[in-house]
Protein backbone atom coordinates (compact mmCIF):
# COMPACT_ATOMS: atom_id res chain seq x y z
CA UNK A 1 0.00 0.00 0.00
CA UNK A 2 1.51 3.43 -0.89
CA UNK A 3 0.92 6.32 1.51
CA UNK A 4 -0.55 9.35 0.73
CA UNK A 5 0.44 12.52 1.88
CA UNK A 6 -2.59 14.71 3.90
CA UNK A 7 -4.33 16.39 1.35
CA UNK A 8 -4.50 20.16 1.97
CA UNK A 9 -4.50 23.32 0.42
CA UNK A 10 -2.47 23.27 -2.30
CA UNK A 11 0.61 25.95 -2.00
CA UNK A 12 -0.42 29.81 -2.84
CA UNK A 13 1.23 32.18 -4.66
CA UNK A 14 0.52 35.84 -4.75
CA UNK A 15 1.33 37.19 -8.39
CA UNK A 16 1.98 41.47 -7.98
CA UNK A 17 1.91 42.79 -11.63
CA UNK A 18 0.62 45.29 -13.38
CA UNK A 19 0.14 43.86 -16.66
CA UNK A 20 -3.11 41.82 -17.01
CA UNK A 21 -2.02 39.51 -19.70
CA UNK A 22 0.97 38.56 -17.48
CA UNK A 23 -0.74 37.68 -14.73
CA UNK A 24 -3.18 35.34 -16.99
CA UNK A 25 0.25 33.85 -18.23
CA UNK A 26 1.15 33.37 -14.76
CA UNK A 27 -1.59 31.98 -13.71
CA UNK A 28 -1.95 29.46 -16.30
CA UNK A 29 1.35 28.10 -15.39
CA UNK A 30 0.75 28.30 -11.52
CA UNK A 31 -2.67 26.29 -12.46
CA UNK A 32 -0.48 23.67 -14.53
CA UNK A 33 2.43 23.23 -11.80
CA UNK A 34 -0.06 22.65 -8.97
CA UNK A 35 -0.14 25.85 -6.88
CA UNK A 36 -3.15 28.06 -6.05
CA UNK A 37 -2.90 31.60 -7.31
CA UNK A 38 -3.91 34.87 -7.17
CA UNK A 39 -3.01 38.65 -8.13
CA UNK A 40 -2.68 42.07 -7.54
CA UNK A 41 -2.35 44.85 -10.21
CA UNK A 42 -0.11 47.00 -8.01
CA UNK A 43 2.45 47.17 -5.15
CA UNK A 44 -0.40 48.59 -3.15
CA UNK A 45 -2.75 46.26 -3.93
CA UNK A 46 -1.15 43.56 -3.36
CA UNK A 47 0.74 44.27 0.03
CA UNK A 48 -3.14 45.03 1.05
CA UNK A 49 -4.06 41.06 -0.05
CA UNK A 50 -1.26 39.82 1.58
CA UNK A 51 -2.46 41.35 4.66
CA UNK A 52 -5.93 39.66 4.02
CA UNK A 53 -4.84 36.10 2.37
CA UNK A 54 -2.26 33.59 2.64
CA UNK A 55 0.50 33.34 0.41
CA UNK A 56 3.11 30.86 0.69
CA UNK A 57 5.54 33.26 -1.87
CA UNK A 58 4.75 35.67 -4.17
CA UNK A 59 5.81 36.50 -8.23
CA UNK A 60 6.64 40.71 -7.95
CA UNK A 61 7.34 42.19 -11.53
CA UNK A 62 10.04 44.87 -10.78
CA UNK A 63 8.66 47.22 -13.28
CA UNK A 64 5.44 48.54 -12.26
CA UNK A 65 4.47 52.05 -12.34
CA UNK A 66 3.17 54.75 -9.95
CA UNK A 67 5.21 55.12 -6.24
CA UNK A 68 5.22 51.83 -5.18
CA UNK A 69 7.47 49.53 -8.05
CA UNK A 70 8.91 46.40 -7.31
CA UNK A 71 11.66 46.95 -5.66
CA UNK A 72 9.73 49.21 -3.63
CA UNK A 73 6.92 46.93 -2.66
CA UNK A 74 9.29 44.07 -1.59
CA UNK A 75 11.22 46.17 0.72
CA UNK A 76 7.65 46.50 2.00
CA UNK A 77 7.18 43.24 1.77
CA UNK A 78 10.57 41.75 3.32
CA UNK A 79 9.41 44.54 6.28
CA UNK A 80 6.10 43.34 7.37
CA UNK A 81 6.54 39.81 6.15
CA UNK A 82 10.52 38.90 6.87
CA UNK A 83 10.37 35.37 5.90
CA UNK A 84 8.02 35.64 2.71
CA UNK A 85 9.92 34.35 0.16
CA UNK A 86 9.87 36.95 -2.90
CA UNK A 87 10.18 35.67 -6.66
CA UNK A 88 11.26 38.99 -8.83
CA UNK A 89 9.75 39.00 -12.34
CA UNK A 90 11.50 40.93 -15.30
CA UNK A 91 11.37 41.53 -19.15
CA UNK A 92 14.67 44.12 -18.47
CA UNK A 93 17.40 42.23 -20.48
CA UNK A 94 19.74 44.11 -17.81
CA UNK A 95 20.22 41.41 -15.11
CA UNK A 96 21.65 44.03 -12.93
CA UNK A 97 18.28 45.33 -12.02
CA UNK A 98 17.59 41.90 -11.03
CA UNK A 99 20.29 41.08 -9.21
CA UNK A 100 20.34 44.05 -7.21
CA UNK A 101 16.83 42.32 -5.84
CA UNK A 102 18.57 39.72 -4.63
CA UNK A 103 20.55 42.14 -2.24
CA UNK A 104 17.28 43.77 -1.45
CA UNK A 105 15.95 40.56 0.04
CA UNK A 106 14.27 38.81 -3.02
CA UNK A 107 14.66 34.87 -3.20
CA UNK A 108 15.41 34.86 -6.54
CA UNK A 109 14.35 36.37 -10.20
CA UNK A 110 12.68 35.09 -13.35
CA UNK A 111 13.17 36.77 -17.06
CA UNK A 112 10.00 37.53 -19.10
CA UNK A 113 9.59 35.28 -21.51
CA UNK A 114 9.11 32.95 -18.74
CA UNK A 115 9.98 29.35 -18.84
CA UNK A 116 7.94 26.75 -17.11
CA UNK A 117 10.78 24.61 -15.52
CA UNK A 118 12.79 27.60 -14.83
CA UNK A 119 9.31 28.91 -12.89
CA UNK A 120 8.99 25.23 -11.43
CA UNK A 121 12.91 25.04 -10.13
CA UNK A 122 12.21 28.68 -8.03
CA UNK A 123 8.82 27.97 -7.06
CA UNK A 124 10.20 24.78 -5.47
CA UNK A 125 13.20 26.87 -3.92
CA UNK A 126 10.37 29.40 -2.36
CA UNK A 127 8.54 26.05 -0.91
CA UNK A 128 11.43 24.59 0.01
CA UNK A 129 12.13 28.27 2.03
CA UNK A 130 8.87 28.54 3.59
CA UNK A 131 8.58 25.22 5.06
CA UNK A 132 6.05 23.52 2.09
CA UNK A 133 5.49 21.15 -0.06
CA UNK A 134 4.92 21.83 -3.66
CA UNK A 135 2.75 20.21 -5.37
CA UNK A 136 3.50 16.93 -7.37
Amino acid sequence: MVESKAAGPPPSVLIIDDEPDVCEVLQGFLDVLGYASSSARSGAAGLAALETQRADAVLLDIAMPGALGGVETLRAIRRSWPDLPVVMVTANADEAVAKTTLREGALDYVMKPLELERLHEVLTAAMAHSGKEPPE
